[in-house]
């Protein structure tokens, strides 16, 4: 069957596509100018299915590229995020084409993330490894780089409570917070007691008797 493809000028660099009058999809202007077809031209339905799958493998790449800018993911967090908006073949293909480019790498990417994770909000070992997963990351990916922190996770325990809970344990309901904290960030019960005891807070076990 021959249709008429037309190409309408839309906001900012979009491009509104219509076959025969009936608007279909939007487009960008660098997609339409990178494609052999002309507003007004006639094509076939084989022809008009191959220009659907490249305009939704372009649409997915810029989506995932846009995710990218904010933040780094790993492979299959982008692949989750770009299907929301895209269809899932394309999005694999764009995640796939990244990864060819550079711009994704999982274990470089957890590497970065667990050190973040420890350093700035504290995490330990545990939670750290049960986050890159829920982030995409694999377990056994995960699991080395938890292995290459260096980590003694009571004098971990001190660091914060003299630190980002400093002040915070002074009374029961306090040292109840700042052990459901602790809890959340990953650290186990006999870690936190040992850290406690270090700082001479033995009515923090008191609590938990």
């Amino acid at each position: 069957m021959i249709m008429k493809i037309t190409a309408q000028k839309g906001r900012g660099n979009k491009v509104h596509i219509l076959i025969d009058g009936e608007y279909k999809m939007t487009v960008t202007s660098d997609f339409w100018i990178s494609q052999d077809i002309r507003s007004d031209d006639e094509i076939d339905d084989e022809e008009f299915a191959a220009f659907q799958k490249a305009a939704s493998s372009d649409r997915a790449f810029n989506a995932a590229v846009n995710i990218l800018s904010h933040r780094d993911h790993s492979s299959k967090e982008l692949i989750r995020k770009v299907s929301r908006k895209c269809d899932s073949d394309a999005a694999h293909e764009a995640v796939e084409r990244l990864e060819n480019m550079g711009y994704l790498d999982d274990e470089r990417y957890a590497q970065s993330l667990a050190q973040e994770l420890f350093e700035r909000k504290g995490m330990g070992l545990r939670r750290i490894e049960q986050e890159l997963c829920r982030r995409g990351v694999s377990r056994e990916t995960a699991r080395e780089c938890v292995e290459n922190i260096e980590c003694d996770n009571v004098s971990r325990i001190v660091d914060l409570l003299q630190t980002k809970f400093a002040g915070r344990f002074e009374d029961e309901k306090g040292r109840k917070r700042t052990f459901a904290a602790l809890t959340r960030l990953g650290y186990g019960y006999s870690d936190i007691m040992s850290a406690m005891r270090r700082l001479g807070e033995d009515s923090f076990e008191d609590d938990y008797s």
